[in-house]
């Protein structure tokens, strides 16, 4: 009992010491302007070097001292009223006779620009009933009957590209199905040579041949080709193919499309360079290349890689060029000053996409 008497006693003295405090900072703080000393901040110096902010020594309460503040006003300057005479009835009317004529309130207004977002959708037009689906007492549509014919076909002739080859029916020949489907049908036509590449039917009643695009874009070049669709084929109509159909196209043999260097002043190692238009293989068309240097024939021998790129207009040139349509080469011994060369391509030259010469 006297431990807990004990401790309401302390408890007591601690609050009264507490509220003794916090009134004796409220009293510093409320000390007139007379008693204070003009540089000081309840008991601390003011920091003279930086206005407006205080410092209290370890220990030392902190106080603060207000004043009352001064403001500045700008005083406004009054608008000063020019003297003048007022207008009769007349200075005023031949002052509005010199304005422009005033337009119509009816012919000054617009209608407002909604924008497009706001805008109701157009009213529909006449609506017709029609059952869907379709019922079935609509005729089908007419199937040609009769012969199977090829109605146009290409390429042909003497060409300088073909990009694939197409047939055209006048019957369909196969159903409507995938591609995947039709991938598996037979188709009625032979090419010779035989090429790798697929059929794909266009619709029903086209039939286009494209080569495999890994080796070629085309039809490979300098070749003579035969396409033959045999009497007999029937379409899926019934009609039937009364005689074979055949046509040949070719394409070009191997052109030279460019020669570098020429001229009337080489160095006496050129390294010459030939582009042509199609594939070739540089060691088989190097056997129909010759060379005279005035007058007599000299060896001649492929230019090797580092030979190439030693060479700086013939290595920029090669860089460009497509893989296996160039060649370069180099006579096996250095020519003499002041000799005048010839060389000649061909006849022959073969190339490495067709038997064409």
């Amino acid at each position: 009992m006297s431990t807990a008497a004990g401790g309401r006693t302390a408890a007591r003295y601690g609050s009264v010491l507490v509220v003794f405090l916090v009134l004796a900072l409220v009293a510093a703080m409320c000390t007139s302007d007379e008693d204070a000393d003009p540089n000081t901040i309840g008991s601390n110096p003011v920091n003279t070097t930086r206005p407006g902010t205080v410092s209290a020594q370890a220990g030392e309460l902190l106080s603060v001292r207000l004043s009352a503040g001064s403001g500045q006003t700008a005083e406004a300057q009054p608008v000063k009223l020019v003297a003048g005479e007022p207008l009769d009835d007349a200075a005023v009317a031949a002052i509005f006779d010199r304005l422009p004529e005033w337009m119509q309130p009816d012919t000054d207004q617009l209608d407002f620009n909604r924008p497009a977002e706001t805008l109701r959708p157009p009213l529909v037009g006449e609506t017709i009933e029609v059952p869907f689906p379709a019922g079935t007492d609509d005729p089908p549509p007419d199937v040609p009957t009769g012969p199977l014919e090829v109605l146009r076909f290409q390429p042909e002739g003497d060409i300088d590209v073909a990009p694939f080859i197409s047939i055209t029916f006048n019957q369909p020949m196969v159903p409507l199905a995938t591609l995947e489907q039709l991938d598996t049908l037979e188709v009625p036509v032979t090419v010779t040579p035989e090429l790798p590449g697929r059929w794909q039917w266009i619709g029903t009643r086209t039939l286009r041949f494209e080569h495999e695009p890994e080796l070629f874009d085309r039809l490979p070049m300098a070749t003579d080709y035969r396409v033959e669709i045999p009497a007999g084929t029937v379409s899926q109509t019934g009609g039937e193919l009364a005689r074979t159909v055949a046509w040949e196209f070719s394409t070009p043999p191997v052109q030279v499309q460019s020669f570098e260097p020429q001229g009337e002043s080489l160095p006496l190692e050129p390294i010459f360079l030939v582009v042509f238009d199609q594939r070739i293989d540089p060691a088989a068309v190097l056997e129909t290349i010759a060379l005279a240097a005035d007058g007599d024939e000299r060896s001649l021998r492929l230019a090797t890689a580092a030979e190439i790129a030693a060479d700086e207009r013939i290595g920029k040139r090669v860089d460009g060029l497509l893989e296996d349509r160039w060649l370069a080469f180099r006579a096996t011994e250095a020519f003499e000053p002041d000799t005048a060369l010839a060389i000649r391509i061909g006849p022959d030259t073969p190339s490495a996409e067709g038997p064409r010469v």
